[in-house]
Formats: structure tokens, C-alpha cells, sequence
């Protein structure tokens, strides 16, 4: 205990570590030990909603990680499969690893009995690294599931409808204009060919412009918080501002990929 009783008086004391040794160090008596007690009472107290304020936030951001992670990882699988792309796949893997989707309440399951279902898991992880001979076996197994090709649009319909909750929370007018920002954004970035797949490329981007914009606006009003927690805020915005430029050049890639295919079959002809 940091008071200590002498001869019918008490004394505060405060240990500190000292290398390997902890040394008491005498703070004072009466009135001057219960203010030293009471901020000590006050930072802990501090530390500990930080730590929780950590958890649950890293707990939300988690979730809605594992959900884009989940599309991340069949749309790289899926690329490199038909186009030859190989994303960078390799914190969605991760993600992935730590927490799935399984758990996730509102996500739709795979569509597959369970046996196929972990022949998929192990195609689609082998094929996002650029393994060929998975990404071979990969394409007659969603030729014979076209849901899992459904599922996807599901998955970017969902992330973009928890961001945008995240942000707007009950306010149906908020959240509605938000969703109208984000359909501003990325209608430019459509294009006439009617690419189911180029579409949920172009949807990513306005999912991850809002995620980058909302780190953008947390960090901002992060002035009260304490270093730990803008810490973790400034990581989540630059992890979000990388991840809205790749999901950018994955989509230009994607496009010049289809244009020279396009291209060798017209000369073919």
C-alpha cells in the first residue's frame, strides 16, 4: 500500500523502479499525500478508459477489416485467375488469419457444402499469392457456384453500409447524404462496359475514399485525446489513405488489362 503508518501518523509513499531494484520514495503527509493519492487515483483511472476506448475501438475496425478482407482475397484470387494480376493481397490474408468473417453477424455464408468450402478457402489463399496451379483449379469452381460471384457484390454492399453507419450512426439524413457523396465520387469512375467486376473495383474506391475521409476527420478532432489514442488514429488514416491509392491502381490496371485483351481478339478477327 502506498501509505505507510508511523507512530499513529500516515505517510504516502510511491514506488519506482530503479534497474532491477524498486525504491519508496516519500511523497508527504496529511493533506499533501491524499492530493498525490488522488492524482494517481485520476490517471489510472485515465489509462484505463484509454485501454478500453483501444479495445472496443480496435474491436469495431476489426470487423469491418474482416469484411473487406474477405473481398479483397476473392477479387485477387479472381484477377489473377482471369487477368493475370497479382495483388497485394497480403494484409487481407492476415486479416483474414486473425478473424474471419465467420463470426461476423449479417454476413452471408459461402454458398458451398463443406468440403468445397475448404477446397475454396485453400484456393482462393493459394491463388491470391499467385499460385497458378490454384488459380487454375479456382475458375471451374465458381463456373459451377455462380453464387459466390453474388456473394461478392453482397460483401461490398455490406462494408460500404457499415462505414457509412459507422459514420452517421442513426441519423438516416446523414446517412443518406453520405451514401450520396460516395455515389458522386465514384460515378465518374464507371465506364460503359458493364463489367460486373470492374464495377465492384469501382466501388471499392468509394468505399475507401469514406474510410480514408473519416480517419481524415477522427485524427482532426483527435486534439483532446491522448498520444496512445491519436497514435492509433494517425496508423488507421495512413493504412486508409494507402489502401484507397492501390484500390486506384488496381482498378487503372484492371482496365488496361481488358483493353489489351479486348485489343488481340479485335486483330485476331
Amino acid at each position: 500500500m502506498p501509505w505507510a503508518l508511523r507512530n499513529g501518523r500516515k505517510y504516502f509513499y510511491i514506488s519506482q523502479r530503479d534497474g532491477d531494484k524498486v525504491r519508496k520514495i516519500y511523497i508527504g503527509t496529511g493533506a499533501i499525500g491524499r492530493a498525490a493519492e488522488l492524482a494517481i487515483d485520476i490517471r489510472k483511472e485515465r489509462q484505463e478508459q484509454v485501454r478500453t476506448w483501444l479495445t472496443e475501438t480496435a474491436a469495431t475496425y476489426a470487423e469491418l477489416d474482416a469484411i473487406d478482407a474477405e473481398l479483397v482475397i476473392d477479387l485477387a484470387a479472381y484477377l489473377y485467375a482471369t487477368h493475370g494480376f497479382v495483388l497485394n493481397a497480403q494484409i487481407a490474408r492476415r486479416v483474414i488469419k486473425s478473424k474471419g468473417v465467420s463470426m461476423i453477424e449479417g454476413i452471408p455464408k459461402v454458398p458451398l457444402p463443406p468440403i468445397e468450402l475448404a477446397r475454396w478457402n485453400e484456393l482462393r489463399l493459394r491463388a491470391s499469392r499467385g499460385d497458378r496451379e490454384a488459380a487454375a483449379a479456382l475458375l471451374p469452381l465458381i463456373d459451377q457456384h455462380p453464387e459466390l460471384k453474388s456473394r461478392w457484390g453482397d460483401l461490398s454492399r455490406i462494408a460500404l453500409n457499415r462505414w457509412l453507419t459507422l459514420i452517421a450512426g442513426t441519423d438516416e439524413v446523414a446517412l443518406k447524404a453520405l451514401h450520396a457523396e460516395v455515389m458522386d465520387l465514384i460515378r465518374p469512375l464507371r465506364s460503359d462496359t458493364a463489367d460486373p467486376m470492374e464495377d465492384l473495383l469501382v466501388r471499392r474506391v468509394g468505399l475507401l475514399w469514406l474510410q480514408m475521409h473519416y480517419f481524415d476527420v477522427m485524427v482532426a478532432d483527435a486534439t483532446t485525446r491522448t498520444p496512445r489514442e491519436q497514435e492509433f488514429l494517425v496508423k488507421r488514416q495512413a493504412a486508409a489513405e494507402k489502401a484507397y491509392s492501390e484500390a486506384i491502381m488496381i482498378l487503372r490496371d484492371f482496365r488496361a488489362g481488358v483493353k489489351t485483351k479486348l485489343g488481340r481478339r479485335t486483330s485476331r478477327k
